[in-house]
């Protein structure tokens, strides 16, 4: 018997049993219903009075976001690069009004539920919506000379100011690390979470040089120290001295190193090594110089600007274990930016400066202006590539 017969079978019974008088007439009904369908005699009452669930509706309260929120919500998801529900919710209060203004004025109602709506609701209406890793192209310098000149700085929990930050770089290879490929040196601040990313043709002591100068210009704060991994793309003469010295500094940044095969003790940069390139540029092989001024201009003018100053992150701030598991707590997300304004370390005239940064721009023009150049992007490294595969 399929669900339709048993409810019009329910609809008959439940006229009958309005318009017997006996109770045991009722009796003999309830005991009926309780063997036709299988179930018990207190389930069959709540049929024959109506109160039980009609076969094929919904349980439970009625939906209070449908049809009229979802459109707006999938937009937001995508502008906003695909976060966490938590991440999302505290981002929508500040992206709201820029969406206003390019998509139109939302009706009060829909907006009033877009921002009351949980975490948990949005994985709901969202699911369904949510890729491969990708080749190290570590590998140790075969001079062990920096082991006496890079000490060994394991973890980085207690790091409370800026100014304190992790790098890694990340290769562009594809599929094989043979022959030139591009790379994107990342540099986060372990404190707020600012993550600065410059890719560089090659992984020459020159050219990570070069891009670790345009960085630490770039901050918004002063560097004090950064921890590398052991690659010999940071453990050479070039990159450390370039460190050390005091150049236009008042003092040299403290060059520390993680433990070899410890990937963890550099977790605040591995991290953004998806969320900030690969899931920007994916696992694609990028050989051309003009690529990489692409990819600069997208990081530069476009994509830094949209996490530092938009995009909301959890810190996690407490680890227990509770029997086989490990219970984490997070603290509320915050953006890059509001994590400076509110640190003790930045003076006036350094928040002064970045409020004035953030005043200029608008995350709904920086999500088009990169969507536009992720276009050009892609369509240009497809077209180097099959040239490169006709010319192989």
């Amino acid at each position: 018997m399929t669900n339709r017969d048993k409810s019009v079978y329910l609809e008959r019974q439940r006229v009958r049993y309005r318009e017997l008088k006996k109770r045991d007439l009722k009796t003999d009904l309830i005991e009926e219903v309780s063997v036709f369908l299988g179930i018990t005699r207190a389930h069959a009452i709540r049929c024959l009075n109506g109160r039980s669930r009609v076969p094929g509706k919904r349980p439970g309260p009625k939906r209070r976001y449908g049809a009229d929120e979802l459109p707006h919500l999938k937009r937001l998801y995508h502008l906003l690069g695909q976060p966490c529900s938590k991440r999302y919710k505290i981002a929508l209060q500040e992206w709201l009004p820029y969406y206003e203004r390019y998509f139109g004025v939302l009706p009060e109602g829909i907006r009033v539920r877009l921002l009351r709506m949980s975490p948990a609701t949005v994985d709901r209406l969202l699911k369904g919506m949510r890729v491969k890793r990708g080749l190290s192209g570590t590998k140790p310098p075969r001079n062990q000379w920096y082991k006496a000149h890079v000490p060994i700085r394991a973890k980085d929990w207690n790091i409370k100011s800026p100014g304190h930050l992790q790098g890694d770089t990340v290769a562009h290879c594809g599929t094989t690390l043979v022959g030139q490929f591009a790379n994107t040196l990342t540099l986060t601040d372990i404190d707020s979470g600012w993550t600065e990313n410059r890719a560089v043709e090659r992984k020459e002591a020159s050219r990570v040089r070069d891009a670790l100068d345009f960085i630490e210009k770039s901050l918004p704060f002063s560097i004090h120290s950064i921890k590398f991994d052991s690659g010999s793309e940071f453990m050479n003469h070039g990159v450390i001295t370039f460190l050390q010295s005091k150049r236009n500094r008042e003092k040299g940044i403290e060059v520390y190193r993680s433990r070899p095969y410890r990937k963890n003790d550099n977790c605040y940069v591995e991290q953004k090594n998806f969320t900030h390139v690969r899931d920007l540029f994916g696992y694609e092989r990028v050989e051309s110089g003009v690529l990489v001024e692409l990819m600069n201009e997208i990081y530069e003018e476009y994509w830094n600007p949209l996490q530092n100053h938009f995009l909301p992150q959890m810190k996690l701030i407490q680890k227990e274990r509770v029997g086989s598991k490990i219970k984490k707590l997070h603290d509320h997300p915050k953006t890059p930016y509001q994590r400076l304004l509110e640190s003790a370390d930045l003076n006036d005239v350094e928040k002064a400066r970045l409020k004035r940064i953030h005043e200029a721009l608008d995350p709904i023009q920086l999500k088009i202006g990169l969507e536009t150049k992720l276009r050009l992007f892609f369509d240009l490294n497809r077209k180097a590539n099959q040239g490169g595969a006709r010319a192989a």
